[in-house]
């Protein structure tokens, strides 16, 4: 929430949290004066510290899903390469499974 200047002066305000209470957000009255500056300042460096550490972990996510899409890439180029040395040694895909091809034999 924060501070809630009244017409009473130019230095005059009062503090105030907002919190949720039962999923409702609630101001709560924390007073003026050095003490509410000081609750002031420790909410504020909350907020900072709770946007250092979503900053991290989307960095987190994001260096994951470039290894994630580098992985995907050596694996499709690792699959092209199996299935090319299975065709080039006699191999075929039937059903979704790899069988030699059969030969046909002599005098049938």
């Amino acid at each position: 929430m924060g501070w809630s200047r009244k017409q009473r002066g130019p230095k005059s305000g009062y503090y105030y949290r907002s919190r949720r209470v039962a999923g409702k957000a609630v101001k709560v009255y924390v007073g003026r004066g050095p003490a509410a500056e000081l609750a002031a300042r420790l909410d504020e460096r909350e907020r900072q510290d709770r946007q250092a550490g979503r900053a991290a972990r989307l960095a987190g996510r994001t260096q994951l899903a470039v290894v994630d899409l580098a992985f995907a890439d050596a694996r499709a180029l690792i699959d092209l390469l199996v299935q090319a040395t299975l065709v080039l040694s006699g191999f075929h895909l039937h059903r979704n499974e790899w069988r030699r091809r059969g030969h046909a034999t002599q005098g049938s």
